[in-house]
Formats: structure tokens, sequence, C-alpha cells
């Protein structure tokens, strides 16, 4: 085909396009049927005409367009509440509340570390550290007033973390 010809049959598609939306009936026209229609009893044939009357009261067709579009538009731009609608959540009991026993106190962990032991007559004595700090202690001594040397053995040092009376131990070494 040419590009005459194509543009010719282009041209009349559109006139016919054009020509069949100038005369297609109203939208009103499909949907509602004519008054005529109305009164078409939708009984099957042989019915009386009261049953007849009957099956359409069933049906709750409208029977007035100007009462349908009432209806419609009262509906539309009436008073709307959303309070309506919406039912407020119930209100949930409160969860009950266990108190949790805190832990019990401790002591912190050991500042002190064994550098060595010796005998001085029949007094115990033991050489700790903490941090740059060098300091010889025996048995009753009391270092940096919250630790009392309550005891000290071949394997180990009973300390007391006087705060909390708290016992604690430091092991030293072999036995002797």
């Amino acid at each position: 085909m040419n590009k005459s010809a194509t543009r010719a049959l282009l041209g009349l598609s559109l006139l016919v396009t054009a020509l069949l939306a100038w005369f297609a009936p109203d939208e009103a026209e499909l949907v509602s049927p004519s008054k005529n229609q109305r009164n078409v009893s939708m009984a099957p044939i042989g019915t009386p005409k009261a049953t007849a009357r009957s099956a359409n009261a069933s049906l709750d067709l409208p029977i007035d367009r100007d009462e349908l579009s009432n209806k419609t538009s009262s509906k539309l731009f009436g008073i709307h509440s959303w309070t309506k609608v919406v039912v407020p959540p119930k209100k949930l009991p409160a969860p009950v509340v266990v108190p949790v026993a805190p832990p019990p106190p401790s002591a912190p962990a050991m500042p002190y570390v064994y550098l060595g032991r010796y005998t001085e007559g029949d007094t115990k004595l033991i050489i700790l550290s903490r941090g740059n700090r060098v300091i010889t202690a025996k048995e009753g001594d009391i270092l940096d007033k919250q630790y009392l040397i309550e005891r000290i053995d071949a394997s180990t040092a009973q300390l007391k973390y006087l705060p909390l009376g708290i016992p604690q131990t430091l092991a030293t070494g072999g036995s002797q």
C-alpha cells in the first residue's frame, strides 16, 4: 500500500469513529430501563398480575429515577461521622509487675597480686603489689582501709572485704 492509500484509510476510519461517537446512545439510556419497560412484569407467563406485582416488589427495584438520585445524593453529601464506625479499643488490664530482687552485693575483684612470702620467727608475711606499690603484710593487717588479712596458709591467703564483710581468697602458690 502506498502512503496516499494509507492516509485515506486512516482518515476514513477516523470519520467512522467520530460518527459512531456522535450517534451513540447516552449512558443513562443504557443503564436505566425506559418507562415502558418498567411496567413489564418479571413473572413467568401464565401467572396472575397480583403475583407479578409481588415479584417486582420483592426485587425492590427503584421506581423513579429522581427518587434514586435523591437517595444517593443524601448519602454522598450528608453528614458523616467516623465515630459511628470506629469502635474505641478495649482497655487492656495493666500488666502485673512482679518485683525482682536485686542480686546480692559482691566484693570487687581482688586488686592485689601475690609476689611472695616469708617467715620472721613465728610470723608469716606475704608480699603483695597493687599497681606500682609493693606491700608487706601479716595476719590482722588492714590494707587500704578495705581488706583485712584474716589468715595466711601455705597455699592461700584469706582476706575480708570490710565494707561488705565478704571473705575473699588469694592464691599464694605451692605448699610449705
